[in-house]
């Protein structure tokens, strides 16, 4: 893949390309494939791009395809990130040396799909806090810390050593790397405060939980994440919120309230052993 980049990206991903995510998201739905072989087409056999020049001969159609695609794909799923690449650094300049921005959404990536398999213990942590248990989140926190730390710890220093081989910090993934898997069970402290907050705002019975949810917000908004291209996660996850509340929906409702699931209870004993035996059949 970093060949493919450094020897067609000079020409073919450059930043009036890249930035028009709309062209980007035709081209993945017709296929990179067709893309290709109807830009061949329009440029003929005489033209001086290489890739078209070198389709078939020096590069595979198909592996061509496969790595536009892969390529415009990893674009389209890390905008923001390369916006922020595209804004903030002047290997951005260069299409040949977008195999930068790659290697670091690849950092990204892991840390995104170790976050996705830590949502089961983000789900606990947020029934903790929405039930008053405070102190058993806490705890909570400080043990998904404790055993994340080195995961967490590998990320960065990933981060770091291509940051100084390439000369370039995205801050929009220097963030993200930072929140160290447990950010999340923080926000989730200040969702938790949104219901009390507003129920007092409504009753004017005070503004007790109002204070100490503008307290526990000032550390966020004191530092700004990412680039600054998009609204932080925190703050769109305290205004879905809001809108929770203000609909009267119960957190433990479901996504879409015309979906109805009967709810069945298992005992310790029978919840184990379906694990044992999903597990049989995956191995």
């Amino acid at each position: 893949m970093k060949q493919f980049v450094f020897d067609y990206g000079d020409e073919m991903f450059t930043q009036r390309f890249l930035m028009n995510a709309g062209n980007l998201r035709a081209i993945l739905h017709e296929g990179a494939q067709t893309y290709l072989d109807t830009l061949a087409e329009e440029l003929g056999t005489e033209t001086d791009f290489r890739l078209i020049n070198d389709l078939d001969h020096r590069i595979d159609r198909k592996t061509a395809a496969r790595s536009l695609e892969l390529v415009l794909e990893a674009v389209l799923e890390h905008y923001p990130e390369y916006v922020d690449y595209n804004n903030t650094t002047t290997q951005s300049d260069r299409g040949e040396l977008l195999y930068t921005l790659l290697d670091l959404l690849r950092v990204l990536s892991s840390y995104q799909r170790v976050s996705m398999n830590l949502q089961p213990v983000v789900a606990v942590h947020d029934e903790l806090v929405r039930g008053g248990r405070m102190s058993a989140a806490e705890a909570w926190q400080q043990a998904v810390a404790q055993q994340s730390v080195e995961l967490a710890d590998q990320h960065i220093r990933r981060f770091e050593e291509l940051s100084r081989e390439y000369g370039m910090r995205l801050r929009s993934i220097a963030d993200r790397l930072a929140e160290r898997f447990v950010r999340p069970l923080a926000v989730d402290r200040l969702r938790a405060l949104i219901r009390p907050a507003m129920h007092e705002h409504r009753e004017e019975s005070g503004t007790a939980a109002f204070e100490q949810l503008r307290e526990q917000i000032a550390p966020f908004a004191e530092h700004l994440s990412g680039a600054g291209f998009e609204v932080p996660g925190w703050l769109e996850a305290l205004e879905d919120e809001v809108d929770r509340v203000r609909e009267g929906a119960d957190t433990a409702d479901l996504p879409d309230p015309l979906v109805q699931v009967a709810r069945h209870r298992l005992t310790w004993e029978k919840a184990v052993s379906e694990v044992d035996r999903i597990g049989r059949e995956m191995a």
